[in-house]
């Protein structure tokens, strides 16, 4: 028995998920995309730590701790298993 109303939702279904990835594709060949210099840039703003007076301001230190206290939120909530 074939139902041809669930087969025409399912391919406007599939329509609409294919024009939107089209449109992603074309707008990160635009530039519209986030770079890794836009990465790199917003986490040195962002755990950029304060030099000390007379130190060489061409070096960058970063608090590590406070990065990867906030990555841990991120990946804390990995699937485990108990064992015996």
């Amino acid at each position: 028995m074939s139902r041809p109303r669930e087969q025409i939702a399912d391919a406007e279904a599939l329509l609409d998920i294919s024009e939107a990835f089209l449109n992603i594709v074309k707008e990160s060949r635009k530039g519209g995309s986030i770079k890794a210099s836009d990465l790199v840039s917003s986490v040195i703003q962002k755990y950029r730590e304060p030099s000390s007076v007379g130190e060489n301001e061409d070096i960058i230190q970063l608090d590590w701790g406070a990065l990867g206290l906030e990555a841990t939120a991120i990946f804390n909530d990995a699937p485990g298993m108990s064992t015996m």
